[in-house]
């Protein structure tokens, strides 16, 4: 965690980022397989990475596409459909279902 903003920037970030949220969410449930694969072809490479960096939004409550991006950076091992089954559990925007 790089830093914590105020209020001012939740509530602009909110109203920026909030209507996407069901396009973002959209295009993860199409294409993130294909995300999974290539974490996957990266990790098991002959020098796999030590960390993982991914950008998302950090600002609850949290949407689909943040949630299974936490989730690939955590960790790419399980099917791709189980990964996507916890984030889906885990989120509460209702753009994810």
């Amino acid at each position: 965690m790089l830093g914590e903003a105020g209020a001012s920037a939740l509530a602009r970030d909110r109203r920026v980022a909030g209507p996407r949220h069901r396009t973002f969410d959209a295009a993860w449930h199409e294409n993130g397989v294909w995300a999974w694969e290539f974490l996957r072809h990266v990790r098991a490479g002959a020098n796999p990475p030590r960390e993982m960096n991914i950008v998302a939004e950090y600002n609850p409550p949290f949407s689909f596409s943040t949630v299974v991006q936490a989730e690939l950076a955590w960790s790419s091992a399980e099917p791709w459909q189980v990964i996507r089954l916890r984030a889906l559990s885990r989120c509460r925007n209702d753009s994810a279902r």
